[in-house]
């Protein structure tokens, strides 16, 4: 789970108030070729009423909301020589629907699989728009998450539930109340138009949990395609698979790895570093956030490492003081990593229920 695409956008709405006061043209059947390394595609991203689709290597396309529809996080798209695959599916079944209606942009070829890189709401609740005959595949642990009541844990109630997304109804429609100019009404209006319809979207509970799992590993193949859904380690959740094309040197990490802190309510910090590690022996041209933009290279890796250490340096310090873990979120500066953890510093609820979560597993041993 990611800084809350929510959470980004109450930042956003809160700078915008102060400045108030102040064709795929291929045979559907014909083999592709090897696909070549190189940078993303030229040109403009293909734009459809919700989402925009950068085509990073052919075939390989990385998905975005366009800001029509609240998708909350995002989505790798694979159009195969006769299938397409789908990594995560959005934060509803309203927003997967968009996605799949999207992919007809790209491609006349039917959706096969789905792959969930992890359990959280924003990258597994549009599993049930899923049409008939979709596989879905997930880690052990996700199927296991997810078969449990995942609309009574606490981060759901605060981050995405009807109130919530209630909530920032209200304080879009008081910021647009109080827009001054016609470019800043003209977004806000967007973002509204977005929020209302999601309030109705949330209300659509049903969970689909992955039909086929995996511990460690699961490749998919489609003649000259290869996707390999490899599990690498425990980190973000006790489940993150990273789906990873070898040809196109291509990672789509999902939430372990994005170039902003996530939720670390369900984490394992050490192990997460150990699991970092491993992404990097990849051989990796680019890295496909869950959340986020794009990028290459290891210094992201390394700048994430960094902050966990210091994230669990400053939560045992405050523990060792005696406080209790509540008493350590109020006091949470994150000196240094305001910028990357902005949100974190901004919703109290949360940042405790990230701190519990390292106190507990230093109950734990």
């Amino acid at each position: 789970m990611h800084p809350h695409p929510w959470i980004s956008s109450c930042l956003a709405l809160t700078a915008l108030a102060c400045a108030c006061e102040r064709d795929s043209a291929s045979n559907p059947r014909r083999e592709p070729e090897p696909p070549a390394v190189s940078e993303p595609t030229a040109g403009e991203p293909l734009r459809t009423e919700s989402h925009l689709f950068r085509e990073m290597a052919p075939g390989v396309y990385f998905a975005t909301g366009s800001g029509a529809v609240t998708v909350e996080s995002n989505s790798l798209v694979v159009v195969n020589a006769d299938h397409v695959v789908i990594v995560d599916s959005h934060v509803t079944p309203d927003a997967a629907r968009a996605l799949i209606s999207s992919v007809e942009a790209l491609t006349d070829r039917p959706v096969r699989y789905l792959v969930n890189t992890h359990h959280h709401f924003d990258h597994t609740h549009g599993n049930a728009a899923l049409p008939p005959g979709v596989v879905v595949i997930g880690h052990e642990a996700t199927r296991e998450r997810m078969m449990g009541d995942v609309f009574a844990e606490p981060v759901y109630d605060e981050l995405a539930g009807v109130e919530a997304a209630q909530s920032m109804v209200r304080a879009t429609e008081s910021l647009l109340a109080r827009a001054a100019d016609a470019e800043s009404k003209a977004a806000l209006e967007i973002e509204l138009a977005a929020l209302r319809r999601h309030v109705e979207a949330v209300r659509e509970f049903e969970i689909r949990p992955p039909d086929v799992t995996l511990q460690r590993r699961l490749t998919l193949h489609s003649g000259h395609r290869e996707i390999q859904l490899l599990f690498l380690g425990r980190g973000h959740t006790g489940g993150d698979v990273v789906a990873y094309l070898p040809a196109e040197k291509i990672v789509f990490s999902g939430d372990l790895l994005q170039p902003m802190a996530p939720y670390m309510g369900d984490s394992y910090p050490d192990e997460w570093i150990a699991t970092l590690a491993a992404l990097e022996q990849l051989d990796f041209q680019w890295v496909l956030p869950g959340h986020g933009e794009p990028f290459s290279g290891l210094a992201e890796i390394e700048r994430f490492k960094r902050f966990l250490r210091g994230f669990q340096a400053e939560v045992r310090a405050l523990r060792e003081s005696g406080h209790s873990a509540g008493e350590a979120a109020a006091r949470m500066e994150l000196r240094g990593w305001e910028a990357y953890a902005s949100w974190m510093l901004a919703l109290p609820t949360v940042m405790e229920l990230q701190v519990r979560r390292l106190y507990d597993l230093e109950d734990e041993g």
